[in-house]
Parts: C-alpha cells; structure tokens; sequence
C-alpha cells in the first residue's frame, strides 16, 4: 500500500454516497464553495437505500416515504423541483377496508379490530410510551434512566405494562414495522430515544400524516441524483465503486495539521486520496469494514460491533383489478385516535411473511407493496428460492 501514489488532495472527504453522505457534501458546497469536496461511493450508484426501477415504470424499491414531520427533506424535495403524491390508504373510501375471508389489507394493523376497552388501553400505553420518551436525553448526556431503559426490550417492557393480548400485538408489530427488527432484541432506550427524535408515535405510524404520508413521484433516489448533478456542477468531485479500506491519520509537511490518507479499491485496482476532513456518511455497522489508524474509539467501535441493523423486503404485486375493495365494517367505536387502521377478522402476518401492505399504482395497473420485516426478513424468507420467495408471498 505504500507504493500506491496519493492522486489528489481535498478538504473534505464524504465517505458515502448515499442521501447522507450527498446532503453533507451540498451543505459544506453551500457553506464554502470553493472548498474542494470528494464524495466515495462503495456501490455502481447514488442513493444507498433508495433505488428506483425503471425497467417498465419509474417505481421505488427501495425506501420511498416521507412524513410531514421531515421538513429537511421535504425543503429538499422543493429545492430539486420534485413533486409530492400522497400515499393512498385501503381506509380513503367506505369501500376499502380487507379482502376475502377477512383478511385485513391494511398497512400497519394485524388486522383485528380493537374494541372501546381495548382503544383506551392503547390510547394510555401510547400516552405513556411518548411521556416516558420526552424523559430521555441523547448521548452522551445519558440520564439516569439509561440502565433501567437499556436492559430492558421492547417486548419485555410492553408485556409488564399491556394487558389486553390484541394490544400488546399491535404494539409488538408496530415497533417490528418501524425498526425493521424483533421488538424482542430491541433496546427500550433506543426505541424511546427514536420516538423523541420523531416526533412520538402517530409521526411514525401508518396513516396520513405519518411516516408514510407521501411519496416522491418518480422515486426517492431522485434526491440523490439530484443532489449529486448538483455536486457535480459545482465541482465536487464523486466517485462511484470505490470501495475506502483505510483511513489514516498523518501529519501534513504544508501546514503541520493532521491530515488524513484514504485508502479505496475500485474497478482499477487499488488507490489513494488525501483529505484535511473525513466524514463517515454509512451505517455505523459498516464502520468494522475499514482499518483506522489510530483505531476508533473504544465507544465507537462498541457502536460498530452491538448496533442493530433493521432487516426488510419489500414486495410487489400488480394486479387487472382492486380485488381488496370491499364495504368495510363499523366497530361502533371511534377510531380517530387510534394509530393504527384495523379491520377484518384474521391477522395478515399469520397468514405469511408479509406484515404490512400499501395500495398503490404502478404503470396504470392497481398494485400491493408489502413489507417483511425483522427475522422474517432474513431467516425465513432469504432462505426460499426466488419461485418459492414469490408463491409464498401471492398464495397469502
């Protein structure tokens, strides 16, 4: 490695390219424009964890929602010109409720109503959930609920606090959906400090005005090319398939500061860059697959080695018809506090892997986007061959 050249210097390097690592890039662009800023891309594209199809239609297969409460990417979305659609909901008529045999075909329910008693309960556990999260502080300014909250899942705390076994279901498959994992192996902490940050549970739930409220038309990987045309322009320099294996800290012979030497392997082989500021835009559970030197902090590296990484597909299904439209039932109590929509008789989860289902539109035809989540996502589901992954998903 010592042989291989340093090519070229930079103020800043943004060490991916996702819609993190671009937004930092256009930041510092904005801040300073005549800083010079080079973005690394480990992929063949921008976008990380969005991506968009274009094979027959523009559809997103990757994350495709935004909440109202994301106002940075909702001003970034205006910026780049890009329009809005509102998610449709299987509730937006009286038409649309659950599909044959009771099964409920909605995006974030099991699909059993609850009763009054039951609403009320939730109505408190929620309540309680959202004043318990304005109690915790960030890091590093842990407070002292931080032990108690820490040792303690999601599960565990729920199943101490709910009574009603629908509820606790509910509660269960919502924290499933939101974090993509198993409320079971899910710190307490962590899910309350997410809710604060969020804004509480109704801005991360099903349902207008939550999570999933909007949709970006055409796909949400146009906010990375955007900003990366953008960067582009204003001569940033971003470079796709390069893969950092290295960062080192050095001292600079211009100025005495600290500098940094990243190290990257692309479709070339292997290569170097030099950087006054590096930035770390991926997932921390990635930060383990570069050599630093000096080594990250023991703190750090902890975050690398323990923080979860949510699991979930996405699935589609394009249909002639709206099969799923039918007169939807009245529980006789009311709903408009509830945070989930709920109908039907038999939970969409028991019937397979998919936990929750959004109508939509692709290419003029109606369509379903389902979502499996957590262990069902890797143990389950990735192990199915491609045809056995489909007639499992269709046959529920």
């Amino acid at each position: 490695m010592i042989n291989i050249p340093v090519h070229q210097k930079y103020h800043v390097c943004v060490i991916g390219g996702g819609i993190s690592g671009l937004a930092c890039a256009r930041k510092l662009k904005e801040l300073n424009e005549e800083a010079s800023v080079v973005v690394l891309e480990a992929r063949n594209r921008f976008g990380g964890r969005t991506l968009t199809d274009s094979r027959f239609c523009s559809f997103a297969i990757g994350g495709q929602w935004v909440g109202p409460d994301q106002k940075l990417t909702l001003q970034l979305a205006a910026s780049l010109s890009l329009q809005l659609e509102e998610q449709i909901w299987f509730d937006d008529n009286a038409d649309a409720s659950s599909s044959t045999e009771g099964t409920t075909l909605s995006s974030g329910s099991s699909g059993s109503q609850l009763s009054c008693m039951e609403q009320k309960e939730m109505d408190s556990i929620v309540a309680m959930l959202e004043e318990k999260s304005k109690q915790v502080t960030g890091p590093p300014f842990w407070n002292s609920y931080t032990p108690e909250y820490d040792n303690i899942s999601v599960s565990s705390f729920l199943k101490l606090h709910v009574k009603s076994p629908l509820v606790l279901h509910e509660l269960e498959l919502f924290t499933q959906t939101v974090f993509a994992t198993d409320p079971s192996v899910l710190s307490f902490l962590y899910f309350l400090y997410v809710l604060k940050c969020c804004g509480g549970i109704a801005a991360l739930g099903d349902g207008k005005g939550g999570a999933q409220n909007y949709k970006i038309a055409g796909g949400a990987q146009q906010l990375s090319i955007g900003m990366a045309e953008e960067l582009q322009s204003s001569n940033a320099d971003i470079l796709l398939s390069h893969r950092v294996t290295s960062v080192n800290s050095v001292l600079s012979g211009d100025d005495g500061n600290d500098e940094y030497i990243i190290a990257f392997h692309n479709t070339q082989g292997e290569g170097r860059l030099r950087a006054t500021h590096v930035v770390m835009a991926i997932p921390p559970p990635l930060w383990n697959t570069i050599a630093f030197n000096p080594p990250l902090s023991p703190s750090k590296q902890q975050i690398s080695r323990d923080m979860l990484r949510g699991s979930a597909v996405k699935v589609v299904a394009v249909f002639n018809k709206e099969f799923w439209l039918k007169q939807s039932v009245d529980s006789g109590c009311d709903p408009s506090h509830s945070i989930f929509i709920t109908s039907g008789k038999k939970p969409l989860e028991e019937l397979g892997p998919v936990a929750n289902l959004f109508p939509t539109v692709i290419a003029g035809h109606p369509a379903l986007v389902g979502l499996i989540t957590g262990s069902k996502a890797t143990s389950e589901y990735l192990a199915m061959s491609d045809d056995l992954q489909r007639m499992t998903v269709l046959a529920q």
